[in-house]
């Protein structure tokens, strides 16, 4: 009964869809809003020379997949050691100092870094200014496995920084081939493809692919479009 009195917005596509099956609220109750994020004032040109980094902005625990990650990472460095010369992996994010388990799982992703890549697979831990980050990054990892939607993936579109990600979770419609690239942590081998293809990239496809990026935030997840959107449904309704 209190599912009628509702006005609910969901922030995919795929969300959306769901709701119809899961949750009993009129149709006129529904509605698809992507949230937005700020954008950056203009897309910073960055050097394609060696090393380019890449980067996860993320808790660190089981269910973002970061531990996959890494090991994928690791495989693919040793499997072809161009790969180590032109790429840094930075894990950013740290479990709270009261959370043991997150802090084992830390050290245990740690672990899976052989001595003579710990200068190329980096955990800086926390930080307040992902935004600056991402600016200073060529491609944004973002690996959570069932993830209900991912703002780290719209604050990189806005700085004009490609995502690699997976396909699982609502947020996969966030990426797209025309700036981004798509992986499977069930065959790490997908991981090393993707590397070797941006490896082989022109500094020219790259900023095809942060332009795009760019005009993608623009388009659809520009925070001060979103909510003049969200005002005019809340008008409306």
């Amino acid at each position: 009964y209190l599912y009628q009195k509702f006005n609910c917005i969901f922030p995919t596509r795929l969300t959306h869809s769901q709701s119809k099956e899961r949750i009993p609220i009129p149709e006129k109750c529904r509605h698809f809003q992507y949230f937005g994020v700020p954008l950056a004032r203009k897309v910073q040109k960055k050097s394609w020379h060696s090393p380019l980094t890449l980067v996860s902005l993320s808790r660190i625990e089981p269910a973002k997949r970061i531990c996959e990650l890494v090991e994928a990472v690791v495989d693919a460095f040793q499997n072809n050691p161009n790969l180590q010369e032109r790429f840094v992996l930075k894990i950013f994010g740290k479990p709270h100092d009261h959370d043991t388990k997150g802090q084992e799982y830390l050290q245990q992703i740690q672990q899976t870094v052989p001595q003579h890549l710990t200068t190329k697979i980096l955990f800086p831990g926390f930080t307040n200014e992902p935004d600056l980050i991402l600016e200073q990054s060529h491609f944004l990892f973002f690996t959570s496995q069932n993830e209900f939607y991912g703002f780290s993936l719209l604050e990189a579109l806005a700085t004009g920084t490609p995502t690699i990600t997976v396909r699982q979770g609502s947020f996969a419609e966030l990426n797209q081939v025309n700036y981004g690239r798509f992986i499977d942590l069930e065959n790490p081998r997908s991981v090393e493809k993707v590397l070797e293809e941006i490896n082989a990239m022109s500094a020219l496809e790259y900023e095809t692919l942060q332009e795009n990026a760019r005009n993608r935030a623009e388009a659809e997840f520009d925070i001060s479009k979103t909510t003049d959107q969200f005002r005019q449904w809340l008008i409306t309704h």
